[in-house]
């Protein structure tokens, strides 16, 4: 039933609907990511009822305590956040003395002939040539 408009219309919505995408591909090169967010959302959803679930309880039954509860919880999140800190930091510091040392043990850079190194004093004395002439 209908027109023949309203026909060619839905035959056009459904043939742009059946276009495969580049490749042929189901998950066209997003799978990870979506199965990533997919577990995520699986953590962080739950994790956020139960943490308000919580709060609601303490505000109902213990109100005097729920401010010592969200000082001693706020103290317990800083030095989380500041031991992952700590711990990046030290990574960070660990792999510049590395790399501080592997510079020190190299004597020069001339003597390797497959390295070539520009000294900027004699860029310099070009450059000042050039503007001279």
């Amino acid at each position: 039933m209908g027109c023949s408009t309203c026909k060619q219309n839905q035959s056009s919505i459904d043939k742009a609907m059946s276009i495969e995408m580049p490749g042929g591909e189901i998950y066209n090169g997003h799978f990870f990511l979506k199965v990533v967010t997919f577990i995520a959302l699986l953590v962080a959803v739950p994790l956020v009822i139960v943490v308000l679930l919580c709060q609601v309880f303490l505000t109902f039954f213990v109100p005097s305590k729920v401010n010592e509860i969200k000082k001693k919880f706020n103290k317990g999140f800083k030095k989380i956040v500041t031991g992952v800190f700590r711990v990046i930091l030290n990574i960070k510091e660990r792999k510049i003395l590395r790399k501080q040392r592997k510079f020190d043990k190299t004597t020069s850079y001339y003597d390797e002939p497959e390295i070539e190194v520009f000294d900027i004093n004699d860029v310099e004395d070009n450059n000042q040539k050039d503007s001279e002439t």
